[in-house]
């Protein structure tokens, strides 16, 4: 609504709008000793109570302050209010210094979840919270440790840790060749991801990863494993990848991942590993490259990995053995991260800060870490190097590491440092400052 307030000195009526509510406030809060301020003497007060607690009977913003006040003000000594000059008369600003002779007050305060708060306290005190293995997760890790073994060459070889009261499995075999045909089709469709797949699969076979299929199972049903492609974009090869649904169940039985132990979780909270990335200046990430395949299964379990694949449509299809610890079975990402700290165990009292890292630093294949210097990153990856690869006289390995760094004019920059195996070189000090540049650093066919 529009209200007209009407001066009583200088200046014509306000139009102002207005809203109307049941209380506005009261002012002042106490009653305030009346006296006779001998600067204020004789003055037209807006309120000539102004000591008496009143309600306010409208609240003007403070677009009217410069229409309202008509500038004249006087100002008194310390501990009294100053007077300043408005349309209606002269209004009081200020602090009164005033004797109280009784103060009434009181307090009361209601916790209602005061257990909770006292069982906060204690936790804080008490040491971590062991953390104990379920069955089926100490059957696993019983399973792990007898049958776990290291080839010659140093790579480690594993059996899928299967449960002994598990059901027998059926025959997957029509199932995975109908979606084996379903896939064809699909990639006939598209000659880019035909190539992109025939690209991936074909460096299963050469490395051993997967060999043909014997014509005379070790077992009486063996599980079929269906795969297909997941991708983003259409044009990178390094956005592609082949999946297996180990999954899919039998026609008469269970899925492979039904009579499998997932195992216990090892995974490190992601947090925790962000949170030790960002302590220090120089920044490191390292991809052990294909972590999983490079961990053999046991001969004795490869029929329960077998896949149909050919390379063209005018090949017949082919039946092969899975030879490594496959992405998609449901114990893959188990046996991973515990043959990673089965080689901290054997081999990584030589290599302390390269243990550390592996076992404190490492999100799946993904070592993240950072370090006070460059000299620490240099020698954290030839530990990396000694104990991830076979071979450590390989000269194909070679990273990128950030350094923080303050230049003469006081400006923060990354100063980017490229190394190989034998040196170290300074590239470029204009890199912005951010935390979420990311470095890879791909380690050359580590075998363990």
């Amino acid at each position: 609504m529009t209200v007209v307030l009407e001066p009583t000195s200088k200046g014509g009526p306000l139009e102002v709008e207005a809203l109307i509510i049941e209380n506005i406030a009261r002012c002042p809060k106490m009653e305030v000793q009346k006296k006779q301020w001998p600067h204020m003497r004789n003055l037209a007060l807006a309120d000539p109570q102004y000591y008496r607690p009143e309600a306010i009977d409208i609240l003007l913003g403070a677009e009217w302050l410069g229409t309202v006040m008509i500038g004249n003000t006087i100002a008194g000594p310390k501990g009294t209010p100053s007077a300043i000059e408005t349309l209606w008369g002269y209004c009081l600003v200020g602090k009164v210094h005033q004797t109280v002779e009784n103060i009434d007050s009181f307090c009361l305060a209601v916790e209602s979840q005061l257990e909770y708060c006292i069982r906060k306290f204690w936790e804080v005190e008490e040491p971590p919270t062991v953390r104990y293995l379920s069955e089926d997760d100490r059957k696993c890790e019983s399973h792990f440790q007898a049958t776990v073994r290291r080839e010659e060459s140093g790579r480690y070889i594993v059996e899928l840790p299967l449960r002994n009261d598990a059901p027998l499995l059926g025959n997957s075999r029509n199932a995975a060749l109908r979606r084996f045909i379903q896939l064809e089709r699909r990639l006939d469709k598209n000659p880019k991801h035909r190539q992109y797949y025939n690209a991936f699969m074909a460096d299963y076979e050469p490395q051993g990863h997967m060999i043909r299929a014997s014509m005379t199972p070790t077992i009486p049903a063996p599980f079929y494993i269906p795969h297909h492609c997941i991708y983003r974009g259409e044009d990178a090869l390094g956005k592609f990848r082949v999946v297996f649904d180990a999954s899919m169940k039998s026609e008469s039985g269970p899925s492979l991942n039904e009579i499998l132990f997932t195992g216990p979780k090892l995974h490190l909270n992601i947090v925790d590993v962000l949170l030790q990335f960002r302590m220090h200046n120089v920044v490191v990430i390292a991809d052990i490259r294909q972590m999983y395949r490079n961990i053999g299964i046991s001969e004795r379990h490869y029929d329960f990995q077998r896949v149909f694949w050919r390379a063209s449509s005018d090949l017949p299809i082919a039946e092969y053995n899975l030879t490594t610890v496959t992405y998609g079975v449901a114990s893959a990402s188990y046996l991973a991260i515990r043959t990673l700290h089965k080689l901290v165990e054997d081999e990584g009292a030589a290599y302390p800060g390269a243990s550390h890292a592996l076992k404190r630093s490492t999100y799946m294949d993904d070592i993240v870490i950072s370090v006070e210097s460059t000299e620490e990153a240099v020698k954290l990856r030839d530990e990396w190097m000694k104990l991830l690869s076979l071979d450590s006289s390989e000269k194909g390995y070679a990273g990128v590491v950030y350094s923080r760094v303050t230049l003469n004019s006081g400006e923060v920059a990354w100063c980017e440092l490229y190394f190989t195996a034998s040196d170290i070189r300074k590239v470029s000090v204009a890199l912005p400052e951010k935390m979420g540049k990311i470095i890879r650093v791909e380690l050359k066919v580590p075998r363990w």
